[in-house]
């Protein structure tokens, strides 16, 4: 769906940003553990094609991420 409508692929987007926002700055860190957390499969759920560059995922391996090969700016609203 993301590849073919634009609106979700930016709400998908806006939607995995805010969560890894709020699991990063949650109360209890220590059941919530950001280092802990699988960044790729979690992407791949929110039906990310494209990993967005945060600060809190700087560095981190993304092994169960495969980006999409295509240019944003093609993707069309409807």
């Amino acid at each position: 769906m993301a590849l073919n409508d634009r609106a979700v692929f930016e709400k998908g987007m806006r939607a995995f940003v805010s969560f890894v926002q709020a699991y990063a700055k949650h109360e209890i860190s220590h059941i919530f553990k950001l280092k802990t957390l699988d960044f790729g499969a979690l992407a791949t759920g929110f039906g990310l094609i494209k990993f967005p560059k945060m600060q809190e995922t700087k560095g981190l391996s993304l092994s169960n991420f495969y980006e999409v090969p295509i240019e944003v700016s093609e993707i069309k609203y409807v």
